[in-house]
């Protein structure tokens, strides 16, 4: 999970820790993608709270850590 931290470099850190899928919309597209591709590694990087708001920043941070540890292909399910 990637927080705001005002304090930290870029203004996120990451948070090392087992998160819910609040929605169920991260574990919709991981199923849809093992469908198509079942040898693929999957992971979870989340920016967004408990109700679906974030920062920028924090959206910055988290794709940061997605290329940091050599993700090639992101999924992200954004709206406004």
């Amino acid at each position: 999970m990637v927080v705001a931290d005002d304090t930290a470099p870029r203004g996120a850190r990451v948070v090392e820790s087992a998160h819910e899928d609040l929605f169920g919309q991260g574990t919709a597209c991981a199923a849809i993608t093992r469908q198509s591709a079942p040898d693929a590694e999957l992971y979870s990087v989340r920016v967004l709270g408990e109700r679906l708001t974030g920062r920028g920043i924090v959206l910055a941070g988290g794709m940061r850590r997605a290329l940091t540890c050599g993700m090639q292909v992101l999924n992200m399910s954004l709206s406004t």
